[in-house]
């Protein structure tokens, strides 16, 4: 039963594509991995990190100011005249600044979260990876197109620093 592959294929080409799928699985898979993570799939992943984390400073802004009108509003309306108003007032000023905690900075480095999202997006879909290096990158497999939502779901669960 087992040596049926070696009466129709010649013993060198068997060990010669036992050879080639160890070089692609041991060398050639890693380094096709890591030069698309670094061309394509990280950059993607930082800009949008970088998209989403601008999103959520303009919504905190937005919040931010139309609690401080609202506050402007009463201080000039005649609640404002009342004893001790102007004291809570600045109490709920500093509780809402406090409330909403501040973004990090837009030049952060998002590098390290997004190779991890990358790193496990891959591992997720190592046979269809391998398939696509051994068929010299002309066999495209569809684990590898919805490759980034993948990166997205590992960034949203497992990859939080």
């Amino acid at each position: 039963m087992l040596d049926i592959p070696f009466k129709i294929f010649p013993p060198a080409l068997l060990a010669g594509l036992l050879l080639y799928a160890g070089i692609t699985a041991l060398w050639l898979q890693p380094l096709v991995e890591r030069r698309l993570a670094d061309r394509v799939y990280i950059p993607q992943c930082e800009a949008g990190l970088i998209k989403a984390q601008s999103r959520a400073r303009a919504e905190q802004d937005g919040k931010r100011n139309a609690a401080r009108q609202m506050m402007d509003m009463f201080r000039s309306s005649p609640l404002g005249q009342f004893p001790g108003f102007n004291e809570m007032m600045e109490q709920g000023r500093v509780l809402a600044e406090a409330g909403v905690p501040e973004l990090p900075s837009a030049g952060i480095d998002h590098s390290s979260r997004c190779a991890c999202a990358v790193s496990s997006a891959f591992d997720a879909a190592r046979l269809p990876m391998l398939l696509h290096v051994m068929s010299l990158r002309t066999y495209q497999p569809a684990a590898l197109t919805a490759l980034p939502f993948t990166a997205g779901t590992f960034l949203d669960s497992s990859c939080i620093s």
